[in-house]
Protein backbone atom coordinates (compact mmCIF):
# COMPACT_ATOMS: atom_id res chain seq x y z
CA UNK A 1 0.00 0.00 0.00
CA UNK A 2 1.24 3.49 -0.87
CA UNK A 3 1.97 5.41 2.33
CA UNK A 4 1.54 9.07 3.17
CA UNK A 5 3.64 11.00 5.68
CA UNK A 6 2.30 14.12 7.32
CA UNK A 7 4.96 16.71 8.22
CA UNK A 8 3.82 19.22 10.83
CA UNK A 9 5.90 22.22 11.82
CA UNK A 10 5.45 25.53 13.57
CA UNK A 11 8.03 27.98 14.83
CA UNK A 12 7.26 28.80 18.44
CA UNK A 13 6.28 26.65 21.44
CA UNK A 14 3.39 29.05 22.08
CA UNK A 15 1.73 27.83 18.87
CA UNK A 16 1.39 24.39 20.47
CA UNK A 17 -1.14 25.93 22.86
CA UNK A 18 -3.26 27.13 19.95
CA UNK A 19 -4.94 25.38 17.04
CA UNK A 20 -1.99 24.87 14.68
CA UNK A 21 -1.28 21.22 15.54
CA UNK A 22 -4.92 20.09 15.45
CA UNK A 23 -5.60 21.98 12.23
CA UNK A 24 -2.65 20.47 10.36
CA UNK A 25 -3.38 16.95 11.65
CA UNK A 26 -7.10 17.01 10.83
CA UNK A 27 -6.48 18.26 7.29
CA UNK A 28 -3.88 15.54 6.60
CA UNK A 29 -6.13 12.79 7.97
CA UNK A 30 -9.08 13.97 5.91
CA UNK A 31 -6.96 14.05 2.71
CA UNK A 32 -5.73 10.48 3.29
CA UNK A 33 -9.19 9.19 4.21
CA UNK A 34 -10.61 10.44 0.90
CA UNK A 35 -7.94 8.48 -1.01
CA UNK A 36 -7.76 5.41 1.22
CA UNK A 37 -4.12 6.02 2.14
CA UNK A 38 -2.36 4.95 5.35
CA UNK A 39 -1.05 7.99 7.22
CA UNK A 40 2.12 8.28 9.31
CA UNK A 41 1.68 11.44 11.38
CA UNK A 42 4.85 11.09 13.48
CA UNK A 43 6.88 13.72 11.58
CA UNK A 44 6.63 16.77 13.81
CA UNK A 45 9.00 19.70 14.30
CA UNK A 46 7.16 21.67 16.95
CA UNK A 47 8.73 24.97 17.92
CA UNK A 48 11.37 24.82 15.16
CA UNK A 49 11.94 27.60 12.64
CA UNK A 50 12.42 26.92 8.92
CA UNK A 51 13.82 30.38 8.13
CA UNK A 52 17.47 29.28 8.08
CA UNK A 53 16.82 25.62 7.30
CA UNK A 54 17.25 24.37 10.84
CA UNK A 55 14.36 21.93 10.38
CA UNK A 56 16.19 20.35 7.43
CA UNK A 57 19.40 19.95 9.45
CA UNK A 58 17.94 18.58 12.68
CA UNK A 59 14.74 16.97 13.86
CA UNK A 60 11.91 15.12 12.14
CA UNK A 61 12.35 16.51 8.62
CA UNK A 62 16.05 15.67 8.68
CA UNK A 63 15.21 12.09 9.69
CA UNK A 64 12.70 11.82 6.83
CA UNK A 65 15.17 13.21 4.28
CA UNK A 66 17.79 10.71 5.45
CA UNK A 67 15.33 7.84 4.93
CA UNK A 68 14.55 9.13 1.45
CA UNK A 69 18.24 9.40 0.56
CA UNK A 70 18.85 5.83 1.73
CA UNK A 71 15.89 4.57 -0.30
CA UNK A 72 13.98 3.43 2.79
CA UNK A 73 10.93 5.52 1.81
CA UNK A 74 9.29 3.92 -1.22
CA UNK A 75 8.99 5.85 -4.45
CA UNK A 76 5.42 7.00 -4.98
CA UNK A 77 4.97 7.87 -1.29
CA UNK A 78 3.40 11.18 -0.28
CA UNK A 79 4.72 13.95 1.96
CA UNK A 80 1.79 16.08 3.13
CA UNK A 81 2.32 19.63 4.39
CA UNK A 82 -0.13 22.40 5.09
CA UNK A 83 1.81 24.69 2.75
CA UNK A 84 5.30 24.94 1.29
CA UNK A 85 6.37 27.37 4.01
CA UNK A 86 6.03 24.50 6.52
CA UNK A 87 8.70 22.68 4.56
CA UNK A 88 11.10 25.61 4.19
CA UNK A 89 11.34 29.38 4.62
CA UNK A 90 14.91 29.54 3.36
CA UNK A 91 16.08 31.70 0.47
CA UNK A 92 14.32 30.59 -2.68
CA UNK A 93 17.30 28.74 -4.21
CA UNK A 94 17.72 26.58 -1.10
CA UNK A 95 13.97 26.06 -0.60
CA UNK A 96 13.43 25.10 -4.25
CA UNK A 97 16.37 22.66 -4.13
CA UNK A 98 14.77 20.96 -1.12
CA UNK A 99 11.48 20.51 -3.02
CA UNK A 100 13.14 19.38 -6.26
CA UNK A 101 15.28 16.78 -4.43
CA UNK A 102 12.14 15.22 -2.96
CA UNK A 103 10.41 15.17 -6.35
CA UNK A 104 13.44 13.56 -8.04
CA UNK A 105 13.46 10.89 -5.31
CA UNK A 106 9.95 9.88 -6.32
CA UNK A 107 8.14 11.59 -3.43
CA UNK A 108 4.92 13.46 -4.17
CA UNK A 109 4.71 16.63 -2.08
CA UNK A 110 1.13 17.65 -1.29
CA UNK A 111 0.20 21.15 -0.06
CA UNK A 112 -3.23 21.13 1.58
CA UNK A 113 -3.78 24.88 1.65
CA UNK A 114 -4.01 25.14 -2.15
CA UNK A 115 -4.58 21.48 -3.12
CA UNK A 116 -1.37 21.23 -5.17
CA UNK A 117 0.57 18.00 -5.78
CA UNK A 118 4.19 18.19 -6.86
CA UNK A 119 5.38 14.93 -8.46
CA UNK A 120 7.69 13.89 -11.29
CA UNK A 121 4.79 13.03 -13.60
CA UNK A 122 2.86 16.15 -12.70
CA UNK A 123 5.83 18.44 -13.33
CA UNK A 124 6.50 16.81 -16.69
CA UNK A 125 2.93 17.49 -17.88
CA UNK A 126 2.52 20.90 -16.24
CA UNK A 127 5.76 22.69 -15.36
CA UNK A 128 3.91 25.94 -14.59
CA UNK A 129 3.15 24.72 -11.08
CA UNK A 130 6.90 24.95 -10.37
CA UNK A 131 6.72 28.66 -11.10
CA UNK A 132 3.88 28.90 -8.58
CA UNK A 133 5.90 26.95 -6.00
CA UNK A 134 8.91 29.22 -6.43
CA UNK A 135 6.71 32.26 -6.00
CA UNK A 136 5.21 30.82 -2.79
CA UNK A 137 8.63 29.96 -1.37
CA UNK A 138 10.07 33.36 -2.27
CA UNK A 139 7.15 35.10 -0.56
CA UNK A 140 7.52 32.93 2.58
CA UNK A 141 11.22 33.75 2.84
CA UNK A 142 10.58 37.45 2.34
CA UNK A 143 7.94 37.45 5.08
CA UNK A 144 10.36 35.80 7.49
CA UNK A 145 13.16 38.15 6.51
CA UNK A 146 11.06 41.27 7.02
CA UNK A 147 9.71 39.94 10.29
CA UNK A 148 13.25 39.14 11.45
CA UNK A 149 14.40 42.66 10.60
CA UNK A 150 11.42 44.18 12.38
CA UNK A 151 12.00 42.10 15.50
CA UNK A 152 15.72 42.77 15.34
CA UNK A 153 15.17 46.54 15.19
CA UNK A 154 12.73 46.38 18.10
CA UNK A 155 15.24 44.48 20.23
CA UNK A 156 18.05 46.78 19.15
CA UNK A 157 16.02 49.73 20.42
CA UNK A 158 15.29 47.90 23.68
CA UNK A 159 18.98 47.14 24.00
CA UNK A 160 19.88 50.80 23.45
CA UNK A 161 17.45 51.92 26.16
CA UNK A 162 18.78 49.23 28.51
CA UNK A 163 22.41 50.30 28.02
CA UNK A 164 21.79 54.04 28.15
CA UNK A 165 19.03 54.27 30.74
CA UNK A 166 18.83 50.95 32.55
CA UNK A 167 15.44 50.25 30.99
CA UNK A 168 14.09 46.70 31.44
CA UNK A 169 13.96 44.81 28.15
CA UNK A 170 11.51 42.14 29.30
CA UNK A 171 9.27 41.28 32.23
CA UNK A 172 11.22 38.06 32.78
CA UNK A 173 13.95 38.34 35.40
CA UNK A 174 15.82 36.17 37.92
CA UNK A 175 13.78 34.90 40.86
CA UNK A 176 15.54 37.16 43.38
CA UNK A 177 14.38 40.26 41.48
CA UNK A 178 11.01 41.72 40.60
CA UNK A 179 9.95 44.11 37.85
CA UNK A 180 8.41 47.32 39.14
CA UNK A 181 6.35 48.93 36.38
CA UNK A 182 5.97 47.66 32.83
CA UNK A 183 8.77 46.49 30.50
CA UNK A 184 8.67 49.85 28.70
CA UNK A 185 9.03 52.04 31.78
CA UNK A 186 9.85 49.77 34.71
CA UNK A 187 12.99 48.68 36.49
CA UNK A 188 14.14 45.68 38.51
CA UNK A 189 14.28 45.69 42.29
CA UNK A 190 15.88 43.21 44.68
CA UNK A 191 13.75 40.89 46.84
CA UNK A 192 15.82 41.07 50.06
CA UNK A 193 14.97 37.64 51.53
CA UNK A 194 15.70 35.81 48.29
CA UNK A 195 18.88 37.82 47.70
CA UNK A 196 20.11 36.76 51.14
CA UNK A 197 19.53 33.10 50.21
CA UNK A 198 21.59 33.58 47.02
CA UNK A 199 24.40 35.18 49.02
CA UNK A 200 24.41 32.25 51.45
CA UNK A 201 24.64 29.83 48.51
CA UNK A 202 27.71 31.62 47.19
CA UNK A 203 29.26 31.82 50.66
CA UNK A 204 28.74 28.10 51.26
CA UNK A 205 30.20 27.25 47.84
CA UNK A 206 33.32 29.32 48.44
CA UNK A 207 33.63 27.68 51.89
CA UNK A 208 33.77 24.28 50.18
CA UNK A 209 30.22 22.98 50.29
CA UNK A 210 28.80 21.13 47.31
CA UNK A 211 25.46 21.71 45.60
CA UNK A 212 23.77 18.69 47.19
CA UNK A 213 24.83 19.78 50.67
CA UNK A 214 23.58 23.32 50.09
CA UNK A 215 20.23 22.03 48.81
CA UNK A 216 19.94 19.75 51.84
CA UNK A 217 20.69 22.66 54.17
CA UNK A 218 17.98 24.81 52.59
CA UNK A 219 15.46 21.97 52.72
CA UNK A 220 16.30 21.15 56.34
CA UNK A 221 15.88 24.81 57.31
CA UNK A 222 12.46 24.89 55.65
CA UNK A 223 13.46 27.65 53.21
CA UNK A 224 10.55 27.96 50.76
CA UNK A 225 11.30 27.36 47.10
CA UNK A 226 10.65 30.04 44.49
CA UNK A 227 8.01 30.20 41.82
CA UNK A 228 4.22 30.02 41.94
CA UNK A 229 1.66 27.37 41.08
CA UNK A 230 2.99 24.47 39.04
CA UNK A 231 6.31 26.26 38.60
CA UNK A 232 7.05 26.13 42.34
CA UNK A 233 9.21 23.16 43.24
CA UNK A 234 8.46 20.95 46.21
CA UNK A 235 12.07 21.21 47.43
CA UNK A 236 15.48 22.62 46.59
CA UNK A 237 17.50 20.63 44.04
CA UNK A 238 21.23 20.68 43.41
CA UNK A 239 20.54 21.40 39.72
CA UNK A 240 18.82 24.67 40.65
CA UNK A 241 21.68 25.58 42.98
CA UNK A 242 23.99 25.13 39.99
CA UNK A 243 21.78 27.42 37.86
CA UNK A 244 22.03 30.15 40.50
CA UNK A 245 25.80 29.76 40.81
CA UNK A 246 26.23 29.92 37.05
CA UNK A 247 23.97 32.91 36.44
CA UNK A 248 25.97 36.14 35.90
CA UNK A 249 22.80 38.09 36.67
CA UNK A 250 23.82 37.90 40.34
CA UNK A 251 26.45 40.55 39.66
CA UNK A 252 24.33 42.45 37.14
CA UNK A 253 25.17 40.95 33.74
CA UNK A 254 22.39 40.20 31.25
CA UNK A 255 23.27 37.61 28.61
CA UNK A 256 20.70 37.80 25.76
CA UNK A 257 19.80 34.61 23.96
CA UNK A 258 20.23 34.69 20.19
CA UNK A 259 16.55 33.90 19.62
CA UNK A 260 15.49 36.58 22.09
CA UNK A 261 17.79 39.08 20.44
CA UNK A 262 16.06 38.56 17.12
CA UNK A 263 17.15 39.20 13.55
CA UNK A 264 20.60 38.58 12.11
CA UNK A 265 22.46 41.18 14.17
CA UNK A 266 25.22 39.16 15.83
CA UNK A 267 26.03 42.04 18.19
CA UNK A 268 22.61 41.58 19.83
CA UNK A 269 23.82 38.55 21.77
CA UNK A 270 26.62 40.45 23.49
CA UNK A 271 26.17 40.75 27.28
CA UNK A 272 25.04 43.94 29.02
CA UNK A 273 26.82 44.63 32.30
CA UNK A 274 25.00 46.56 35.01
CA UNK A 275 21.60 45.60 33.58
CA UNK A 276 20.37 43.95 36.79
CA UNK A 277 20.91 45.24 40.33
CA UNK A 278 23.86 43.31 41.77
CA UNK A 279 23.43 41.11 44.85
CA UNK A 280 27.02 39.75 44.95
CA UNK A 281 30.11 41.29 43.44
CA UNK A 282 31.85 39.94 40.35
CA UNK A 283 34.80 38.62 42.36
CA UNK A 284 32.50 36.56 44.59
CA UNK A 285 30.80 35.11 41.51
CA UNK A 286 34.06 33.96 39.95
CA UNK A 287 35.47 32.84 43.30
CA UNK A 288 32.49 30.48 43.58
CA UNK A 289 33.20 29.15 40.08
CA UNK A 290 36.80 28.51 41.09
CA UNK A 291 35.71 26.80 44.31
CA UNK A 292 33.34 24.52 42.42
CA UNK A 293 36.09 23.64 39.98
CA UNK A 294 38.54 22.96 42.82
CA UNK A 295 36.15 20.37 44.20
CA UNK A 296 36.88 18.40 41.04
CA UNK A 297 34.88 15.68 39.39
CA UNK A 298 34.91 11.93 39.57
CA UNK A 299 35.63 11.97 43.30
CA UNK A 300 32.42 10.23 44.27
CA UNK A 301 29.50 11.60 46.21
CA UNK A 302 30.17 13.76 49.25
CA UNK A 303 28.15 13.16 52.42
CA UNK A 304 26.22 16.14 53.75
CA UNK A 305 28.29 16.24 56.96
CA UNK A 306 31.64 15.93 55.14
CA UNK A 307 32.70 12.87 57.12
CA UNK A 308 35.45 12.09 54.61
CA UNK A 309 37.43 15.28 54.09
CA UNK A 310 40.12 13.17 52.40
CA UNK A 311 37.70 11.99 49.71
CA UNK A 312 39.44 11.49 46.36
CA UNK A 313 42.91 12.00 47.85
CA UNK A 314 43.61 8.63 49.46
CA UNK A 315 45.08 5.99 47.13
CA UNK A 316 46.20 2.40 47.51
CA UNK A 317 49.99 2.20 47.74
CA UNK A 318 49.95 -1.16 45.97
CA UNK A 319 47.72 -0.66 42.92
CA UNK A 320 47.22 3.13 42.92
CA UNK A 321 43.42 2.80 43.00
CA UNK A 322 41.06 4.73 45.24
CA UNK A 323 40.57 3.76 48.86
CA UNK A 324 36.85 3.53 49.71
CA UNK A 325 35.13 4.24 53.00
CA UNK A 326 33.14 1.50 54.73
CA UNK A 327 30.98 2.15 57.76
CA UNK A 328 28.63 -0.37 59.31
CA UNK A 329 27.37 2.10 61.87
CA UNK A 330 27.11 1.29 65.56
CA UNK A 331 28.06 -2.35 64.97
CA UNK A 332 31.54 -1.33 63.84
CA UNK A 333 34.43 0.57 65.38
CA UNK A 334 33.81 3.55 63.09
CA UNK A 335 34.42 4.22 59.41
CA UNK A 336 37.36 2.49 57.75
CA UNK A 337 39.23 2.81 54.47
CA UNK A 338 40.17 -0.12 52.25
CA UNK A 339 41.44 -0.47 48.70
CA UNK A 340 38.38 -0.62 46.43
CA UNK A 341 39.99 -3.20 44.17
CA UNK A 342 40.98 -5.43 47.10
CA UNK A 343 37.53 -5.15 48.63
CA UNK A 344 35.98 -6.21 45.31
CA UNK A 345 38.57 -9.02 44.88
CA UNK A 346 39.58 -7.32 41.63
CA UNK A 347 43.31 -8.03 41.50
CA UNK A 348 44.84 -6.14 44.44
CA UNK A 349 46.02 -7.95 47.61
CA UNK A 350 46.27 -4.84 49.80
CA UNK A 351 43.44 -6.06 52.00
CA UNK A 352 44.00 -3.97 55.13
CA UNK A 353 41.39 -1.86 56.91
CA UNK A 354 42.57 1.60 58.05
CA UNK A 355 40.58 3.50 60.72
CA UNK A 356 39.51 6.68 58.94
CA UNK A 357 39.50 9.17 61.82
CA UNK A 358 42.93 8.07 63.04
CA UNK A 359 44.30 8.54 59.52
CA UNK A 360 42.66 11.97 59.29
CA UNK A 361 44.10 13.09 62.63
CA UNK A 362 47.58 11.71 61.81
CA UNK A 363 47.68 13.56 58.50
CA UNK A 364 46.46 16.87 59.93
CA UNK A 365 48.88 16.67 62.87
CA UNK A 366 51.76 15.85 60.50
CA UNK A 367 51.33 19.06 58.50
CA UNK A 368 54.25 21.36 59.26
CA UNK A 369 54.07 25.14 59.52
CA UNK A 370 54.88 25.69 55.84
CA UNK A 371 52.07 23.43 54.69
CA UNK A 372 49.83 24.71 57.47
CA UNK A 373 50.07 28.22 56.01
CA UNK A 374 47.92 27.09 53.09
CA UNK A 375 45.35 25.38 55.29
CA UNK A 376 45.01 28.28 57.71
CA UNK A 377 45.46 31.06 55.15
CA UNK A 378 41.88 32.18 55.81
CA UNK A 379 43.09 33.43 59.20
CA UNK A 380 45.38 35.90 57.45
CA UNK A 381 43.36 38.72 55.92
CA UNK A 382 45.89 39.66 53.24
CA UNK A 383 46.44 36.08 52.06
CA UNK A 384 42.71 35.37 52.10
CA UNK A 385 41.93 38.50 50.10
CA UNK A 386 44.68 37.83 47.54
CA UNK A 387 43.55 34.22 47.18
CA UNK A 388 39.99 35.43 46.61
CA UNK A 389 41.10 37.97 44.01
CA UNK A 390 43.23 35.39 42.22
CA UNK A 391 40.40 32.84 42.07
CA UNK A 392 37.99 35.50 40.83
CA UNK A 393 40.43 36.73 38.16
CA UNK A 394 41.02 33.20 36.90
CA UNK A 395 37.27 32.62 36.74
CA UNK A 396 36.75 35.89 34.89
CA UNK A 397 39.43 34.98 32.35
CA UNK A 398 37.76 31.62 31.79
CA UNK A 399 34.43 33.33 31.11
CA UNK A 400 36.08 35.73 28.66
CA UNK A 401 37.72 32.83 26.83
CA UNK A 402 34.36 31.07 26.58
CA UNK A 403 32.72 34.23 25.22
CA UNK A 404 35.56 34.64 22.73
CA UNK A 405 35.11 31.07 21.50
CA UNK A 406 31.34 31.55 21.15
CA UNK A 407 31.86 34.74 19.14
CA UNK A 408 34.33 33.04 16.82
CA UNK A 409 31.84 30.20 16.32
CA UNK A 410 29.18 32.80 15.57
CA UNK A 411 31.42 34.49 12.99
CA UNK A 412 32.06 31.12 11.34
CA UNK A 413 28.34 30.36 11.18
CA UNK A 414 27.04 33.74 10.03
CA UNK A 415 29.91 35.30 8.12
CA UNK A 416 30.46 37.83 10.88
CA UNK A 417 30.27 41.59 10.91
CA UNK A 418 32.58 44.49 11.62
CA UNK A 419 30.98 44.99 15.04
CA UNK A 420 31.63 41.35 15.94
CA UNK A 421 35.26 41.64 14.90
CA UNK A 422 35.59 44.70 17.12
CA UNK A 423 34.09 42.77 20.04
CA UNK A 424 36.55 39.90 19.42
CA UNK A 425 39.44 42.36 19.63
CA UNK A 426 38.03 43.84 22.85
CA UNK A 427 37.70 40.44 24.52
CA UNK A 428 41.13 39.33 23.35
CA UNK A 429 42.61 42.45 24.93
CA UNK A 430 40.73 41.74 28.17
CA UNK A 431 42.06 38.17 28.22
CA UNK A 432 45.60 39.55 27.90
CA UNK A 433 44.97 42.02 30.72
CA UNK A 434 43.46 39.31 32.92
CA UNK A 435 46.49 37.07 32.34
CA UNK A 436 48.81 39.89 33.42
CA UNK A 437 46.74 40.49 36.57
CA UNK A 438 46.79 36.75 37.37
CA UNK A 439 50.57 36.69 37.12
CA UNK A 440 50.85 39.75 39.35
CA UNK A 441 48.38 38.38 41.93
CA UNK A 442 50.23 35.05 41.98
CA UNK A 443 53.47 36.83 42.84
CA UNK A 444 51.77 38.90 45.54
CA UNK A 445 50.13 35.81 47.01
CA UNK A 446 53.45 33.95 47.24
CA UNK A 447 55.00 36.97 48.96
CA UNK A 448 52.12 37.22 51.44
CA UNK A 449 52.27 33.49 52.22
CA UNK A 450 55.98 33.75 52.95
CA UNK A 451 55.19 36.28 55.67
CA UNK A 452 52.52 34.16 57.31
CA UNK A 453 53.69 32.54 60.52
CA UNK A 454 50.84 30.22 61.54
CA UNK A 455 50.84 28.92 65.12
CA UNK A 456 49.83 25.60 66.58
CA UNK A 457 46.91 27.39 68.22
CA UNK A 458 45.52 28.12 64.76
CA UNK A 459 45.63 24.42 63.94
CA UNK A 460 44.11 23.54 67.31
CA UNK A 461 41.26 25.97 66.60
CA UNK A 462 40.72 24.34 63.23
CA UNK A 463 40.65 20.91 64.88
CA UNK A 464 38.17 22.16 67.45
CA UNK A 465 35.85 23.28 64.66
CA UNK A 466 36.34 20.08 62.63
CA UNK A 467 35.29 17.98 65.62
CA UNK A 468 32.83 20.44 67.16
CA UNK A 469 29.57 19.14 68.63
CA UNK A 470 27.59 21.90 66.92
CA UNK A 471 26.46 20.41 63.59
CA UNK A 472 26.63 23.68 61.64
CA UNK A 473 30.10 24.68 62.90
CA UNK A 474 31.44 21.17 62.25
CA UNK A 475 29.90 20.99 58.76
CA UNK A 476 31.29 24.37 57.70
CA UNK A 477 34.76 23.66 59.10
CA UNK A 478 35.00 20.23 57.47
CA UNK A 479 33.76 21.61 54.15
CA UNK A 480 36.43 24.30 54.24
CA UNK A 481 39.17 21.87 55.28
CA UNK A 482 38.18 19.43 52.51
CA UNK A 483 38.52 22.13 49.87
CA UNK A 484 41.82 23.47 51.18
CA UNK A 485 43.34 20.00 51.49
CA UNK A 486 42.62 19.32 47.82
CA UNK A 487 44.51 22.45 46.86
CA UNK A 488 47.43 21.59 49.16
CA UNK A 489 47.77 17.78 48.79
CA UNK A 490 48.47 15.95 45.57
CA UNK A 491 47.86 12.47 46.97
CA UNK A 492 47.86 10.29 50.09
CA UNK A 493 49.10 6.73 49.64
CA UNK A 494 48.47 3.95 52.15
CA UNK A 495 51.36 1.52 52.06
CA UNK A 496 50.98 -2.02 53.44
CA UNK A 497 51.10 -2.98 56.12
CA UNK A 498 50.51 0.24 58.12
CA UNK A 499 52.26 3.25 56.57
CA UNK A 500 50.91 6.39 54.95
CA UNK A 501 52.70 8.78 52.61
CA UNK A 502 51.47 12.30 51.81
CA UNK A 503 52.64 14.03 48.64
CA UNK A 504 52.02 17.78 48.75
CA UNK A 505 51.42 19.98 45.71
CA UNK A 506 54.67 21.75 46.62
CA UNK A 507 56.55 18.46 46.15
CA UNK A 508 57.19 17.93 49.88
CA UNK A 509 56.65 14.48 51.39
CA UNK A 510 55.71 13.20 54.82
CA UNK A 511 55.32 9.59 55.93
CA UNK A 512 54.41 7.89 59.15
CA UNK A 513 53.22 4.54 60.56
CA UNK A 514 49.69 4.17 61.89
CA UNK A 515 47.55 1.37 63.36
CA UNK A 516 45.28 -0.81 61.22
CA UNK A 517 42.47 -3.22 61.88
CA UNK A 518 44.09 -6.14 60.04
CA UNK A 519 43.45 -8.05 56.86
CA UNK A 520 40.16 -8.68 55.11
CA UNK A 521 38.87 -12.20 55.57
CA UNK A 522 38.87 -13.87 52.17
Amino acid sequence: MVKAYSYIRFSTPEQAKGDSLRRQLDAARAWCAERGLALDDSLRDLGRSAYKGGNAQFGALRAFLDLVERGEIERGSYLIVESLDRLSREAVLDAAARLFDLIRAGITVVTLSDGQEYSQEGVRTDWSRLIVSISIMARAHEESRVKGQRVGKAWAEKRRRAIEGGQAMTAACPAWLTLVGGPRSGHYEILPERAEIVRSIFADTIAGMGRRSIAKRLNAAGVPTWGTGRKQGSRWHDSYIQKILGNPAVWGRFQPLSKLAGGDDTTAVQPIDGYYPSIVDEQTYYAAQAASKARGSGRGRTSSDFRNILRGLVKCGTCGGNMVMLDKGKRSAGPKLICGAAHAHAGCDHNTYYPYYELEANILHSIDDEQLSVLTARDDSEVAELQRKLSAEMGARGALETELKNLLDLVAATGGAASVAERVREIDAKVTQATARIEELTRELERAKSLVRPTRSALDELFAHIYAEDDEIRRQARATAAQELRQMIQGIYLEPPTMFLVIFSSGDLIGSPMPAFGAVAN
